[in-house]
């Protein structure tokens, strides 16, 4: 390569964003003192702050109640549906009753649901149950429930997108 080229690449050569972080000349203040300032890429922030942010956006849940479903069982799906906030769960699992992990003999399963919405002021119950439960499996959950005197009986369900 000859000098005159070597003389015009390094007169319109680019200078790299990277070339700039470093530690500039220090400057004098005005007590006398030497400062030493450098320069941020604004690129390397905003992609710190894009990964915090999606991080974010993806481990939080956006209101909603998470809700133990034991392996053998399968919810039915919805296509409208509302999210899940705070009630009492009720289980029903090849005509058992549970609330949380207490069986619950359904002579007793009214009083059970009175008591714990005495206790917790719950406005709803949650019926939870396989999607092949059959009717009569379910209906004395709802009955008591009705009958323990919650204003809403739901039916716990997983979204389904209408595609």
């Amino acid at each position: 390569m000859s000098l005159k080229t070597m003389q015009i690449m390094n007169e319109t050569q680019i200078e790299s964003s990277l070339g700039g972080l470093g530690v500039m000349r220090p400057a004098q203040s005005s007590n006398g003192k030497k400062e030493i300032a450098t320069t941020i890429s604004l690129t390397s922030l905003v992609d710190c702050f894009t990964t915090i942010l999606a991080y974010l956006l993806l481990a939080t849940s956006f209101g909603g109640e998470s809700m133990d479903v034991p392996k053998n069982m399968s919810l039915p799906h919805a296509y409208h549906s509302t999210v899940l906030e705070g009630g009492l769960v009720v289980m029903v699992q090849n005509g058992h009753y549970f609330i949380g992990k207490t069986a619950i003999a359904i002579d007793h399963l009214a009083e059970t649901l009175k008591a714990e919405k005495d206790r917790t002021h719950t406005p709803y119950v949650v019926i939870q149950a396989d999607r092949k439960a059959s009717f009569s499996q379910i209906n004395p959950a709802v009955l008591s429930g009705l009958q323990a005197g919650f204003e809403q009986v739901r039916f716990a369900v997983l979204q389904e997108d209408e595609t």
